[in-house]
């Protein structure tokens, strides 16, 4: 079976970004990305996959064509992501863990058999309100996938503006101890009132 190396870790090829923009522009591959996303990007532990993961997900899908390829770190440079973040985690989907996913390591050592669509996953940690955009263009495609950032009282009114007039969404912020804060919207028209139940009960307009 015909069988090609790609090194990884070098100039061009120092983070994940950099390497899924490579495959994206050679010919010998077929490559899936996935779309925008809303998230906070804060991690915390999962019994699940063994590691720290995050509500911030993004999904590739990579079918090496013609050959074989093997992606080598010979450096054992750990890659990083563009544009920068506080970290992440990538899997590759594999049916023997309970997960369904295999965690990968920084250096991203992999081979690609021929003909085979090898399914990732990437967890990614960022701060809450922090907006990440990353490009993967290519002759057949073009993708620009974007994590947005999450701000409470922004979220809120984006959720009250898909609400239909005079009906109520209930958006639930954060929690200190056992009081549960809550941010109540009712819109009126082109107009939402806001209440901060438990904490104020007081109301505030605002226009949007």
């Amino acid at each position: 079976m015909a069988s090609r190396t790609k090194e990884i870790g070098t100039l061009t090829t120092l983070t994940l970004t950099a390497v899924i923009i490579w495959i994206a522009l050679n010919q010998n591959f077929k490559l899936q990305v996935s779309g925008d996303t809303k998230c906070a990007g804060i991690p915390y532990y999962s019994n699940m996959f063994k590691t720290e993961i995050s509500d911030c997900q993004i999904f590739f899908n990579i079918t090496s064509i013609n050959y074989t390829y093997y992606f080598k770190n010979k450096k054992g440079i750990a890659l990083g992501f563009s544009p920068e973040i506080n970290g992440y985690k990538c899997f590759v989907k594999d049916g023997r863990y309970i997960s369904g996913y295999r965690l990968l390591d920084s250096y991203l050592n992999f081979t690609f058999t021929k003909g085979k669509k090898y399914e990732f996953m990437c967890y990614i940690y960022k701060e809450k309100s922090k907006t990440v955009k990353w490009s993967v263009t290519a002759a057949d495609q073009f993708k620009d996938p974007i994590l947005f950032g999450i701000d409470d009282k922004v979220s809120a009114i984006q959720e009250c503006r898909q609400v239909t007039s005079r009906n109520e969404v209930i958006v639930p912020t954060k929690k200190a101890k056992t009081i549960h804060w809550v941010i109540r919207f009712t819109c009126i028209s082109e107009l939402c009132v806001l209440k901060l139940v438990i904490y104020t009960g007081k109301a505030l307009k605002i226009p949007l």
